[in-house]
């Protein structure tokens, strides 16, 4: 291994720690949404509204960082929001109005949603495609395994009946972690912009690291056409189901099944273990079909299957609902990963990536919003069928999304 590649795959790890540490804190209150509703005897409407804040704080801020991210320093951003969500994760320790907490955890995610269109405007640094791959799977894989950590920790002071403790461990983590990133970060980035220069001085021709982020001009809108429009949809369907497993997962076994609090945490856990190999399958699917819509859709149709079964079948032993609940959540998060890292990554020649990555995640997390209010609503005033209902009906609005994106890219092409 060159010394260059030695760089860029210390630039993937950093880019990843960032990313896996800030999910570490930003699921502080996710893992505990049924401590909350128990500890402070709450609907899950009035729960569901502190994650819906962060969320739709989090898309919002997600649109207004992806057009600012270019002109920014990304590696001072990325300090900064992680510092600041430190110090508001500790603050949440003390509240216990969930107004308050809507605040707090709505401004977290304003701050939040900065790192990961940084991030990849950080990654797309690398003129190396076979890193460039490499680095699409390692900070897909940060998600997950961030998430495991979070629940793990979860079930266990929930356990312990010291959930609240949460907050503490989670800044500290974050505060640590943001010093360790911005200490290295500096020194990887120098020697890849000397060694860019270097060569670009060499053949002024091929200009390699010099030309790579001045030929990425094509917007997004230009690029796709109207295919845009699915790809939105996709995102926030996508991400409505990820989420929405994720975060009721814990109160459907809990109410439905009588396990204990701690107990529905950590078989959660399986969701986010599984979520590990969704990159992977979503980047071979990718190279395989070499279209982000036929990958959707095949991804999708599997969704269908297991979703009619736990909308038609009642009764179903507890290990239906746990497996079929896990693939769900590492099927959208494979789809979650081609929108908005290997999209992204993979045509980094052509459009900003770092802008890119951050409007489509932007959308994403309108879905991930709705998944906390409106699925928490559903349940309240509905039950456990009509959530399954739901979330039948994007599964099949996506597939319908993708027919549509596939065809209007082909038109597109032929022009």
């Amino acid at each position: 291994m060159t010394q260059i590649n030695k760089k860029y795959m210390q630039l993937m790890l950093l880019c990843c720690f960032a990313y896996l540490i800030s999910y570490i804190g930003r699921l502080a209150y996710n893992t505990n949404i049924q401590n909350v509703i128990d500890t402070f005897n709450v609907t899950k409407t009035s729960a569901g509204y502190v994650s819906s804040t962060f969320f739709f704080c989090y898309g919002a801020g997600q649109l207004v960082n992806g057009f600012l991210c270019e002109k920014m320093n990304s590696r001072k951003v990325v300090t900064f929001s992680l510092i600041i969500s430190s110090a508001i994760s500790l603050a949440m320790f003390f509240m216990s109005n969930v107004l308050v907490m809507c605040v707090l955890w709505g401004l977290n995610g304003f701050l939040l949603s900065s790192l990961w269109c940084n991030l990849i405007k950080i990654l797309s640094k690398i003129d190396d495609d076979k890193y460039v791959k490499k680095s699409v799977v390692i900070m897909s894989v940060s998600l997950p395994i961030g998430t495991v950590v979070a629940y793990g920790l979860s079930a266990l002071l929930t356990y312990l009946n010291v959930w609240r403790i949460y907050f503490i461990i989670a800044a500290i983590i974050v505060l640590v972690g943001a010093l360790f990133f911005t200490f290295f970060i500096k020194k990887v980035e120098s020697f890849i912009e000397e060694y860019h220069k270097s060569v670009a001085n060499t053949d002024k021709t091929e200009g390699e690291g010099a030309t790579c982020q001045a030929t990425n001009s094509t917007s997004l809108l230009k690029f796709l056409s109207v295919a845009i429009i699915p790809i939105f949809l996709i995102a926030v369907f996508s991400s409505l189901t990820k989420d929405g497993i994720v975060n009721w997962m814990p109160t459907f076994l809990n109410e439905n099944y009588q396990t204990p609090t701690y107990f529905s945490i950590l078989v959660t856990l399986l969701v986010p273990l599984l979520g590990i190999t969704a990159s992977i399958l979503a980047k071979w699917l990718m190279e395989k079909t070499k279209n982000i819509f036929i990958t959707n859709l095949l991804f999708f149709d599997f969704c269908i299957l297991m979703l009619l079964v736990l909308a038609l079948v009642k009764d179903l032993p507890i290990f239906v609902p746990i497996a079929f609940f896990a693939l769900l959540s590492t099927l959208n998060h494979a789809i979650n990963s081609v929108l908005t890292s290997i999209f992204p990554l993979y045509y980094k020649h052509i459009i900003k990536s770092g802008r890119a990555a951050g409007i489509i995640n932007g959308f994403a997390y309108v879905g991930s919003t709705l998944s906390t209010f409106l699925l928490g609503n559903i349940v309240d005033n509905y039950g456990w069928s009509v959530f399954m209902y739901v979330i039948l009906a994007c599964a099949a609005l996506s597939v319908l999304m993708c027919v549509w994106g596939y065809f209007s890219m082909r038109k597109k092409d032929q022009d």
